[in-house]
């Protein structure tokens, strides 16, 4: 399985993340500004329980870097040529 570790990525927006430029630990404005996502993304997510799992501190939802590349992970979609 090809994990994402350290890997480049494209965004939508033509922007490129260093996966190892994700933090230990991120709120959502660190990670809706290295995504490419809006900060409402996340809101509607925790409110839906969809998206990135998050441990609430105090009153502020974080996100651990292994739930972030773990969604990423469960995001990729395998070409054929890629399951071979």
């Amino acid at each position: 399985m090809k994990t994402l570790n350290n890997e480049n990525k494209n965004l939508k927006n033509g922007s490129e993340i260093n996966f190892a430029d994700i933090p230990e630990w991120s709120d959502q404005k660190t990670l809706s500004l290295l995504l490419g996502k809006s900060e409402s993304w996340f809101e509607r997510c925790r409110w839906s329980k969809t998206g990135i799992s998050f441990t609430k501190i105090g009153r502020t939802p974080m996100y651990s870097r292994e739930a972030v590349l773990a969604y990423l992970e469960s995001r990729t979609v395998k070409t054929m040529e890629e399951e071979k």
